[in-house]
């Protein structure tokens, strides 16, 4: 698959998380949650696809940990605050529930150090 291919649904994965972020932050206990849980659920695919294409995109917060070296309460700190750009920390949608984080490999080796050459 051609390298513009594939930057095209990086590109695109990352505008869907920042609006699935952006969007739950402000979605209210009665709102429209409809459209919410289909983007959301387009992401899941949309990823799983990416994967499938070349080496997989997504890290969970588990594996992230272990690379950094760090607890994983530590990522989820520093991702709600903004203190670290590994993806995205999405907040609940209902008072009480839990965030949803997205971590990226290629913002995961960018944050090591990591240069990749194609």
């Amino acid at each position: 698959m051609q390298k513009d291919t594939l930057d095209n649904i990086d590109s695109t994965i990352n505008e869907l998380c920042n609006w699935v972020k952006k969007y739950a932050s402000e979605i209210t206990p009665d709102g429209d949650d409809i459209v919410f849980s289909e983007v959301v659920k387009g992401l899941g695919t949309l990823v799983q696809a990416r994967a499938e294409m070349g080496e997989c995109m997504r890290v969970t917060v588990a594996e992230a940990a272990e690379i950094i070296g760090c607890r994983k309460e530590i990522i989820h700190s520093k991702m709600k605050r903004g203190e670290w750009d590994l993806g995205q920390a999405i907040k609940p949608k209902r008072a009480g529930g839990n965030y949803h984080y997205i971590i990226f490999r290629p913002k995961l080796e960018k944050f090591l150090g990591i240069e990749k050459s194609l």
